[in-house]
């Protein structure tokens, strides 16, 4: 059986070819992250299990991590932690990888990629770097530059590389048109770096919780941050690397993956060593409260402990009942405190200055007047 095509007929066995392949490399791409996913997945564990970790010492509670987190509830808890985290993290730090993919796609090419590429890349995101860090060191009011900069260091770059971006072949092409192209080339390619802005921002807004720091050390951070916004490109230029000796979609997206998982990996344990951004990440999942709550002692037992350890328990309605913070709540366990609390308020700053005027560490003050009770001992309610 044929179909018109043109002057000529084609088979449809001849057709449906392109379509077979890319059906048969979607399988093969799939079977291979399933495995590798399979085979690390004992190890994405690690930075939910350090979060809670971390989170019990600085508190000093640490005994309720191996009571909670190494019961069957928990170690779920931690499976789905790790696979919201993984994802959460590869769609927010791997974005400007994954745009980058794809404007590269976008540019026309859909095999080969010239190495000229790469350094045009390269070239915006430098120079995008150094604008930044230049604007904000002579507190220059022209954030435009922060565009126009990068875009015309990479057009000239990619005007007087014609040839070896394969934009322009000798006597192909006219100049006016074989610039025009050079010039969606860098927008797209300024779009996919552009987007490394979101993980300099998450940075800065870490480092803005850490006060009394020296001027010169301010600059280096923001200089580190601006660096770090490379690690989110690590799995494009990774991507465009591998395309520039390899013909197919399937090699390179499986080495972009690859690094995605690294960068996601790196990132999340990182983040649990930074008190306000695990802090907020507990919080979001439900790990602690600082909104005071009500229960319902099911167990009248209970009184007597929570009582002896400063939370006031009420007699009322026929029922004993105390309100107090949640201070941990994980696989069936939960911490009431008596007291309102903030993780992000126990920053390694605060805690410092505490050892140094010989005050109690602020984290441990987040774990005095607690009681630990099981969930079915309790009964939360909203008077």
């Amino acid at each position: 059986m044929t179909i018109e095509d043109g002057a000529q007929n084609v088979p449809l066995s001849v057709q449906f070819v392109p379509l077979k392949n890319a059906f048969k490399e979607g399988i093969s791409l799939l079977k291979d992250t399933l495995d590798v996913t399979w085979k690390l997945a004992p190890a994405s564990l690690l930075p939910s299990g350090l979060y809670l970790w971390l989170y019990l010492k600085m508190i000093g509670w640490t005994r309720l991590f191996y009571e909670s987190a190494m019961s069957g509830t928990g170690l779920i808890f931690f499976a789905l932690a790790a696979i919201v985290m993984t994802i959460s993290t590869i769609g927010f730090f791997v974005l400007p990888s994954i745009v980058m993919m794809g404007t590269v796609y976008l540019s026309g090419y859909k095999e080969r990629v010239p190495k000229a590429v790469i350094v045009l890349y390269m070239t915006i995101w430098i120079s995008w770097v150094a604008t930044i860090f230049i604007t904000a060191l002579f507190d220059m009011s022209q954030p435009e530059l922060v565009l126009f900069v990068p875009i015309v260091l990479a057009t000239i770059y990619g005007l007087f590389r014609l040839e070896q971006l394969e934009i322009r072949r000798e006597g192909e092409a006219s100049l006016l048109k074989a610039g025009g192209k050079v010039l969606i080339l860098t927008f797209l390619a300024m779009l996919s770096i552009g987007c490394s802005i979101l993980p300099i921002l998450l940075s800065l807004q870490v480092v803005t919780q850490f006060h009394d720091m020296a001027e010169w050390l301010q600059w280096f951070v923001l200089g580190a941050c601006l660096v770090f916004s490379g690690i989110s490109l690590f799995p494009g230029f990774l991507y465009l690397a591998t395309r520039t000796s390899h013909i197919g979609l399937l090699k390179p997206i499986k080495y972009a993956f690859g690094g995605m998982l690294v960068v996601a990996y790196l990132v999340m344990n990182i983040a649990a060593l930074l008190d306000p951004v695990s802090s907020m990440i507990l919080r979001g999942v439900g790990i602690y409260s600082d909104e005071p709550v009500s229960f319902q002692l099911v167990q009248p037992e209970l009184k007597n402990v929570l009582s002896a350890s400063g939370l006031d328990v009420k007699q009322g309605s026929g029922m004993t009942f105390v309100t107090a913070y949640v201070r941990f709540n994980f696989a069936g366990t939960r911490l009431l405190c008596r007291d309102k609390f903030d993780p992000a308020s126990a920053s390694a700053t605060a805690r410092e200055l505490a050892r140094k005027t010989k005050q109690l560490d602020p984290g441990k003050i987040g774990g005095l007047h607690c009681a630990p009770v099981n969930a079915s001992e309790i009964r939360e309610f909203r008077p």
